[in-house]
């Protein structure tokens, strides 16, 4: 199945949709079109693995890292700097809310 990877989850995961299924597949960076197949199939999502990267994102980025991919160490290391800090605020923020019923549960991050 072909999908656009959205967003960034938590472990590192990008975030696509295939008819109305969130999917999770691991290394994806917002705006990667993925050949993905899943491996594991749930009611409501599912997580996959990326067949074919058959349109890179922008944001997209060699990693500086020989081994990343490899090591498990580092899961964003793949995907601009920029994008990584606005994943992590966002996430960040996302899980607050779930527990802080304040709008601003968090001050931006600080590179």
């Amino acid at each position: 199945m072909r999908i656009e990877i959205e967003t960034l989850a938590l472990g590192g995961y990008g975030l696509g949709r295939w008819e109305g299924k969130v999917v999770f597949v691991p290394y994806g960076v917002p705006g990667d079109i993925l050949e993905v197949e899943i491996t594991e199939d749930h009611s409501d999502y599912a997580f996959g693995r990326a067949l074919e990267i058959v349109e890179p994102s922008p944001h997209r980025v060699s990693p500086p890292c020989p081994v990343f991919g490899r090591c498990g160490g580092c899961q964003w290391l793949h995907i601009g700097y920029q994008v990584q800090l606005e994943a992590k605020e966002a996430l960040v923020k996302r899980e607050l809310r779930k527990i802080i019923e304040k709008e601003e549960t968090a001050r931006p991050i600080i590179p």
